[in-house]
């Protein structure tokens, strides 16, 4: 999934302060006000304004109307709040925070901007404590969807977390192999998470519930009988260490796992497994709550997380149906329709992108993307070509650029693009463009052993492919 890149440096004590963060219930992104004096301009048009700017997607031009309201209102909180969504929305992060804390001095405590507190955490992949704000807010507002939702993404991004922490602490563990294969799993990647779970039963045969995992996987695949011998395995369970994270868990405490400090491969594992349970159960949730954009995009992502790209761009556009100017949907649904081989249909959306935001490196790149793919190189180089020239370390930009130059016929310009895209290649697609190139350049020698080692590598590939589809064998 495309994110907006998370703030690296935001000050715990900044934080904390946005905790006290407070609002005055749901606002209108218009609030009427009587005429003042002392003001040069009316602020209702003002503020009718930066409304407009906002719902056309264009954040950046209703800053500074909201700047101006707040000075001159301060005492409006509306404008407080919407100058807030309109910084965060154009990346200006830090001052959002600031601008919560000015808010936190002025109104009491209130679920609106605690939901902003925790909106903004997330942004910056302060996943435990964005996961801590929604669970308050849930109390609040329960089957809100916003909140629903953001719930599950942090959850389910703790997980990852905390597989990370896991490599760190225990790499060579049966609980990196176990989390490993609950990753795969959520991902609908049955076989490798089959071999996962048998490698973590080998370093640890009495590991609990792996069995009933594996026999799991058996039932999905249609093999029920084998489904049988394998539950079978399963060891009864010993009496738990009362307090111990797997006797929680056994009980159904995941916050209280989730809350609790985790410093060993036993409790990282067990930790990951409530915060993956919490994101199951938000999501499950998500689902029983009415249509709304955030259940829409939660069944885009996991889509595109089994790699059914045409079902994900129908999901997308139901979420951009809720909200027609949110740039990250209208981005994920080109994306998607491009995966799903439909480039033609995702360029007019990625037209309006630009104009939007003409110097992001991703829309130039997916714009260029989808314009080589109809057979435009000559078209798609300037995007391309821009995406890179803004980030020069953005593989799949310089991967596509190589081979729009190639296709418009000028393999020498390819060579450096493709060159640097193959060192990260693992099935062979770009070190295969990076031969033709040398070939139409008349470098045989580079060419030749180019394909030597595309053939490597993708034989190396098919087989490992292979391997992952006959993997399922056999109690």
């Amino acid at each position: 999934m495309i994110q907006v890149e998370p703030v690296a440096n935001w000050s715990l004590v900044t934080l904390n302060l946005i905790r006290m963060a407070i609002g005055v219930g749901v606002l209108s992104l218009t609030a009427t006000l009587p005429a003042s004096p002392l003001v040069l301009s009316d602020p209702n048009s003002d503020a009718k304004s930066a409304s407009a700017l906002m719902a056309a997607g264009n954040a950046e031009e209703a800053v500074p109307l909201y700047r101006n309201l707040v000075a001159r209102f301060p005492n409006e909180p509306s404008f407080g709040i919407n100058f807030v969504l309109a910084l965060f929305q154009t990346g200006r992060y830090r001052e959002g925070i600031e601008e919560c804390d000015a808010l936190a001095k002025r109104w009491p405590a209130n679920t609106n901007l605690r939901i902003l507190l925790a909106d903004a955490l997330s942004t910056a992949a302060q996943w435990a404590e964005a996961a801590d704000q929604y669970e308050v807010c849930a109390r609040a507002q329960p089957n809100n969807p916003r909140v629903v939702f953001g719930m599950a993404r942090s959850y389910e991004s703790l997980v990852w977390q905390s597989a990370s922490q896991m490599v760190s602490v225990a790499p060579n563990s049966a609980e990196l192999l176990a989390l490993s294969a609950e990753l795969e799993l959520e991902q609908g990647r049955l076989a490798p998470a089959f071999q996962q779970f048998r490698k973590a039963l080998d370093l640890q045969p009495s590991f609990p519930g792996l069995h009933v995992q594996i026999a799991e996987i058996y039932k999905i695949t249609g093999h029920t009988d084998w489904a049988a011998l394998e539950r079978a395995k399963e060891a009864r369970p010993a009496p738990c260490a009362t307090g111990s994270a797997e006797c929680a868990f056994a009980a159904g405490q995941f916050r209280k796992i989730a809350a609790e400090k985790a410093d060993s491969a036993q409790a990282v594992y067990w930790q990951a497994k409530a915060f993956l349970e919490l994101s199951r159960k938000a999501y499950q949730h998500l689902r029983e709550l009415p249509p709304s954009k955030e259940g829409a995009e939660a069944k885009a992502i996991n889509e595109e997380k089994h790699s059914r790209y045409p079902e994900a761009a129908a999901s997308w556009k139901s979420a951009l149906r809720f909200d027609p100017s949110d740039q990250a949907i209208q981005r994920h649904l080109a994306t998607a329709l491009c995966q799903g081989n439909n480039c033609e249909t995702a360029i007019p959306y990625l037209k309006k992108q630009l104009v939007q935001q003409p110097e992001s490196a991703e829309v130039n790149y997916l714009y260029g993307l989808a314009l080589n793919n109809e057979r435009k190189p000559d078209e798609a180089v300037p995007y391309l070509e821009k995406a890179v020239r803004l980030n020069d370390k953005f593989l799949p930009a310089r991967a596509s650029l190589g081979e729009a130059y190639l296709e418009a016929g000028n393999p020498e310009r390819a060579i450096p693009e493709l060159r640097a895209a193959a060192a990260y290649d693992e099935t062979g697609s770009r070190i295969y463009q990076l031969a033709r190139a040398y070939q139409a350049a008349g470098k045989r020698e580079e060419a030749a052993d180019t394909l030597r080692d595309y053939r490597q590598v993708s034989n190396r590939h098919a087989a490992e492919v292979q391997a992952n589809s006959s993997s399922i064998t056999p109690p």
